[in-house]
């Protein structure tokens, strides 16, 4: 089944599923015997990349890539939150001399977050085969939006205060958890058990998918969620994948791309595919569907999975008529919203 997403009176949301011979007609006869809908664009989510240590994005809606200013020497990248105060999502990555920041796509904005530790102030983020995000923590002394990363020894969650001086690590840094099996990744801030309270889900020391519950407790390993690493950790944010819950992307230790929920139901899309890199969730084809789009494991060409669960056919994503061979290191993701 196909889903499709309208909008009623400005803003509640409803969602029409339709068989497979459904036709542009049929669904626009049941729009229109439906007072005030008016059809939502998909959220395409453009892919974020990185080329030769400079940031590029993917906007498939209109088939462009374009290069993110001010951004050179990336090492590590994360999806998209809205932290530096423009009107379009931003992408925090480190550099190779472990400094965060935050550039706004399709904006004028390349902020740096944190400068690094100054002398003994502080600590140093890490800087390779990792994963950091934005997002809000509750038990975090910083309000609002923040950038969660591993300290350089992965051992710790680091919080950077987006709003502080980047130069005064004693103020803008403060440690989220220092956790006995190590963090070398954080992937998202998400409400991965569905409790009504966001977690952080984190790759531990041993690459193994853990998630964090806000009253402290060590990481709750995911069954069934060992990731693969090898430039990068083979991992992306947790998405929708048409099952109606958030489910982990990932890469597998035997190359197979697949998804995991917080329960360890584990499904595998391929066999012996993928690369051990960063993967990203987006719709990349504009059919209202979630794509797992990833590294091929033999041509490092960015490909993608459609129809999953229904197929898992693989495509090779073409960009401006051509593949693609990013930096596998960083990896991908996904950039939140349309632009």
């Amino acid at each position: 089944m196909k889903r499709r997403t309208f909008i009623l009176g400005g803003g509640v949301l409803a969602t029409l599923s339709l068989g497979v011979t459904a036709t542009n007609a049929s669904l626009a006869n049941t729009v229109s015997s439906i007072a005030d809908f008016r059809a939502v664009s998909p959220i395409s989510r453009p892919l974020v990349y990185v080329d030769n240590g400079n940031l590029q994005l993917y906007d498939s809606s209109v088939d462009t890539e374009t290069a993110v200013q001010n951004s050179d020497n990336v090492q590590v990248i994360g999806d998209a939150g809205n932290i530096v105060g423009g009107s379009n999502p931003d992408v925090p990555y480190v550099t190779q001399k472990s400094e965060a920041y935050a550039t706004e796509l399709n904006g004028n904005t390349n902020q740096l977050v944190y400068a690094g530790r100054q002398g003994n102030t502080g600590v140093s983020i890490k800087k390779s085969t990792s994963r950091l995000t934005i997002g809000e923590w509750p038990p975090s002394s910083f309000s609002g939006d923040i950038v969660l990363t591993p300290d350089k020894n992965a051992a710790e969650i680091i919080a950077i205060n987006p709003d502080g001086d980047p130069n005064n690590a004693g103020a803008v840094q403060e440690s989220i958890a220092t956790l006995g099996n190590g963090c070398s990744g954080v992937v998202a801030i998400a409400d991965i058990d569905d409790d009504g309270s966001v977690e952080i889900v984190f790759v531990d020391g041993s690459q193994q998918l853990r998630y964090l519950e806000q009253n402290g407790s060590s990481g709750v390993a995911i069954s069934n969620g060992g990731i693969g690493t090898n430039n990068g950790h083979g991992v992306g944010y947790p998405a929708d994948f048409g099952q109606n819950k958030l489910e982990i992307p990932f890469v597998d230790g035997s190359n197979n791309p697949a998804i995991v929920d917080v329960d360890g139901n584990k499904t595998t899309l391929g066999s012996g595919i993928a690369a051990k890199a960063p993967v990203a969730p987006v719709d990349i084809d504009g059919d209202y569907d979630t794509e797992f789009v990833f590294f091929d494991s033999n041509t490092g060409e960015v490909n993608y999975i459609d129809d999953i669960r229904d197929g898992n056919t693989v495509n090779t994503l073409l960009v401006e008529g051509s593949a693609i061979t990013p930096d596998q290191g960083p990896g991908l993701a996904a950039s939140g919203a349309d632009l």
